[in-house]
C-alpha cells in the first residue's frame, strides 16, 4: 500500500536521540533529588554526645555518635509552610519531567514527532523546570527558617542540574518548532476574485473554454479559405 510522505516536521531528526537520553536523565536526578532526605544537614552537641540532624522533603533523621539513627516522617504539624510549598513544587516537576521524557523517549523509537506531541513537551519541560526552581527558592526559606542550620546538603544541589537540563531543553525545542513553523503558523489571507461585468464585454466563465496547450485546435475549412481569398484580392 502506497504511504505518502509525511511533512518535513513529522520526520524526527537526528538529535531527539540524545535529548530523549538526556531527558531520561534529568528525570533519574529529579526523583533522587526529591525522594532522598539530604536537602539540609545540622549537629547538636550536648553532654558529649554529638548528634547529626539531615533532613529532605519528607522525613528528617537523626544520627547519634553511637551508632543509632531515627527518621521520623514530617507531619502537617511539624513541616512549615515553606517545606509544604517545596514538596508540592518539587512533585510537578518530577511528573512534568517524566511526562515529557516519556514522550521523547516514543519520539525517539518511533521515529516520528508530532505537532500535539512536540507542544506538550515544550509545555512539560518548561513547568518542570519552573517548578524545581520555586522549589530550590522555597526550600531556602525553609533552610533559613530551620534552627541551627549548618549547610545545605547534596539533594539540595543536585536539584539544580535536572532544572537546567529540563530549562535548556524546552528552550531548544521552542526554538525548533519556531524555525519550522510548527506552533506559529502565519495564517493565509484570502484572496478576493473579481467577477468582470456581463456589460463589458469580457467573456463569463461559463463561457470560457478550457483546453490543454497540447490539444490541438479545429480549423474551420470554409472560414480558411474565405480568409486566403480576402488577402489575394487586397494583394491584387
Amino acid at each position: 500500500m502506497f504511504l505518502p510522505t509525511p511533512p518535513e516536521w513529522y520526520t524526527r531528526p537526528n538529535w531527539v536521540a540524545g535529548f530523549s537520553c538526556f531527558s531520561v536523565l534529568s528525570l533519574i536526578l529529579h526523583v533522587i533529588a526529591v525522594v532522598a532526605p539530604y536537602w539540609g544537614v545540622f549537629s547538636i552537641s550536648s553532654l558529649g554526645i554529638t548528634t547529626s540532624v539531615y533532613f529532605g522533603l519528607w522525613s528528617k533523621c537523626t544520627a547519634m555518635n553511637t551508632g543509632n539513627t531515627v527518621c521520623l516522617d514530617w507531619t502537617p504539624s511539624t513541616s512549615s509552610g515553606a517545606l509544604k510549598a517545596t514538596q508540592i513544587f518539587g512533585m510537578i516537576g518530577v511528573l512534568t519531567a517524566m511526562a515529557g521524557s516519556f514522550i521523547f523517549v516514543l519520539m525517539a523509537l518511533k521515529n516520528l514527532m508530532s505537532r500535539p506531541a512536540l507542544i506538550v513537551n515544550v509545555i512539560s519541560f518548561f513547568v518542570s523546570a519552573a517548578s524545581s526552581f520555586l522549589a530550590i527558592i522555597s526550600f531556602i526559606v525553609t533552610f533559613v527558617m530551620t534552627p541551627d542550620s549548618d549547610s545545605p546538603s547534596w539533594c539540595f544541589i543536585l536539584l539544580f542540574f535536572p532544572t537546567v537540563i529540563c530549562g535548556l531543553t524546552g528552550g531548544y525545542l521552542l526554538l525548533f518548532a519556531k524555525k519550522k513553523g510548527i506552533l506559529f503558523q502565519k495564517s493565509r489571507e484570502p484572496i478576493d476574485y473579481i467577477k468582470p461585468p456581463v456589460s463589458a464585454g469580457l467573456p463569463t466563465k461559463s463561457k470560457i473554454k478550457v483546453r490543454t496547450i497540447n490539444e490541438p485546435q479545429k480549423v474551420d475549412e470554409e472560414e480558411a479559405k474565405r480568409n486566403k481569398e480576402l488577402i489575394d484580392s487586397k494583394i491584387i
